[in-house]
């Protein structure tokens, strides 16, 4: 169990010792889907996936710098900072079309700048 899953779990755990806690890896995809359907009781995920109408999202757990992940041949590689302009120039992976909105912006903006309000 690493350091995030523990650190997620301790405050279930600590106050019901009895209670189990079992840890599932899903896809970004489906996650809210089983999350609503009661498969999953507590999903670790982006803020841009727990921002929905239905989902109660929690306090923030971690935060990550944003970083592309690119061959070492690339021409962007051992870049210090790469612009959402400059990714634009080259081809990304896709946000699944059942993600929301806000998330598929967030990952492929559809126009750069890019406005955070």
């Amino acid at each position: 169990m690493n350091s995030l899953s523990r650190a997620s779990t301790a405050p279930v755990n600590k106050p019901h010792p009895d209670c189990e806690v079992h840890i599932h890896e899903t896809q970004g995809h489906d996650a809210v889907t089983r999350l609503r359907g009661g498969e999953i009781d507590v999903l670790i995920t982006d803020i841009l996936i727990a921002s929905q109408p239905d989902v109660t999202a929690g306090p923030v757990l971690l935060s990550e710098p944003r970083m592309p992940a690119v061959a070492a041949e690339h021409p962007l590689a051992g870049h210090q900072a790469v612009s959402m302009e400059e990714s634009a120039d080259h081809p990304v992976i896709l946000v699944a079309a059942d993600m929301p909105e806000a998330f598929q912006q967030d990952r492929n903006p559809s126009h750069t700048p890019v406005e955070f309000r």
